[in-house]
């Protein structure tokens, strides 16, 4: 098994301690070497102390703290038996509009270290030598943004511990020296607009990964535990002709964006499309960079630079 603590201790399951006063909850092995240390309700104030919350039974398998009308957090246990992994599911709620819960997770010798979340200019292998500002976790642009066009609400540490942060997180997330690997559930002007619900933090931690005395457990076999099943997995069955297309015929990245530069593009190829002798034959995919676009993730093409969309099908076809 593995462990939180708590001082005024609590012990939440097993192998896990919340150390109330620093606000700590660190996870253990299972011969009581620390896997990984967070300092959680980094946004709350240092003075306040956590109580059971109200209108709800504690078991075995679901632990539940309260800060007075200002969030709680309920931390569920799961163990995937055959595969020797515990994991715990750490769910914050704000309870009022000034809190946004806030986790960290410094980069302490000895807690191993952080490889994931995806594509940044800023990230270096593994994460504990970058930094990275704190910003939202959404796609953009290499260059000026923070994260690049690649990214999972995945992270893994080498000492055998994977965490994911559920879909729905408003996400923010930061990498520096002094706090480490910081995720924060919260909302603003953009990217994630203010909704009618206060924001939740979201995220689980899984140790283990195959049958050890001491529990500390395989990342690979751990990580592997988690990645799809299969090459297709979730594609639709309609979907299997389109993917086969792209991967077996040529993409033609094409350096234009407007009718004018395709048409000349198209003119310089070596079998120009409209003295082609054969033109039923599938030579491909013409792929235009984001700028066919207004404003990047539209979907729709600039209607200035593609003034006739039909004419420029008609052209390409």
């Amino acid at each position: 098994k593995s462990f939180i603590s708590i001082t005024l201790q609590r012990r939440i399951f097993g192998n896990v301690k919340f150390e109330e006063h620093h606000g700590t909850v660190s996870v253990y092995d299972g011969i009581g070497n620390i896997l990984i240390e967070g300092h959680i309700a980094t946004e709350l104030p240092h003075d306040d102390h956590p109580y059971a919350c109200k209108n709800h039974t504690s078991s075995e398998t679901e632990k539940c703290l309260e800060w007075h009308r200002k969030a709680k957090l309920t931390i569920q246990h799961q163990t995937f038996t055959e595969a020797g992994i515990n994991c715990y599911n750490m769910f914050w709620q704000s309870l009022h509009p000034s809190i946004s819960p806030r986790d960290c997770f410094p980069f302490h010798e000895g807690q191993g270290h952080w490889y994931g979340g995806g594509e940044s200019l800023q990230a270096l292998w593994p994460l504990n030598k970058g930094h990275i500002e704190h910003s939202p976790f959404i796609t953009g642009d290499e260059g000026q943004t923070e994260w690049g066009n690649s990214i999972k609400k995945y992270f893994a540490n080498s000492n055998g511990v994977v965490m994911t942060i559920a879909d729905h997180t408003p996400l923010f997330v930061s990498i520096d020296d002094h706090h480490g690997l910081c995720i924060q559930a919260k909302y603003d002007d953009f990217a994630y607009f203010y909704q009618d619900n206060l924001p939740r933090l979201n995220y689980t931690i899984c140790t283990g990964g195959k049958d050890t005395l001491d529990g500390q457990g395989d990342l690979k076999r751990l990580h592997n535990h988690f990645l799809p099943k299969a090459f297709w997995h979730g594609q639709r069955l309609e979907d299997f002709d389109t993917l086969e297309s792209v991967l077996r015929l040529p993409l033609w990245q094409v350096p234009a964006n407007n009718t004018s530069n395709l048409k000349q593009y198209l003119n310089t190829l070596s079998f120009p499309v409209a003295q082609a002798s054969n033109n039923s034959i599938n030579r491909g995919y013409l792929l235009l960079d984001h700028h066919w676009q207004k404003n990047m993730g539209d979907f729709e093409f600039d209607p200035e630079s593609f003034q006739n969309i039909r004419e420029t099908i008609k052209l390409v076809k």
